[in-house]
């Protein structure tokens, strides 16, 4: 089975890394080489609202956390990010 996405998501440039659930909470998780900033980051949505997201390549939440791992893994993000 693949997964798709559980919420919208408006960022064409964003690739999805899948779902995660951390204490209740279900997030698509994304990642993005043009993020805030034009800086690269990962994303974990968690409702259709624009702003039911969180998002920072430095925050270690849990599921910003396997956001990155995921990334990393998929050879998303490089050493230098």
């Amino acid at each position: 089975m693949i997964e798709t996405p559980q919420y919208q998501h408006d960022c064409k440039k964003c690739k999805f890394l899948g779902r995660f659930t951390s204490e209740g909470i279900n997030y698509d998780l994304y990642f993005c080489i043009e993020g805030n900033g034009n800086r690269p980051t990962v994303i974990a949505r968690y409702g259709n609202e624009g702003n039911n997201y969180a998002s920072g390549i430095m925050f270690d939440s849990p599921e910003l956390t396997e956001a990155k791992r995921r990334a990393k893994t998929l050879g998303y993000i490089t050493p230098w990010i």
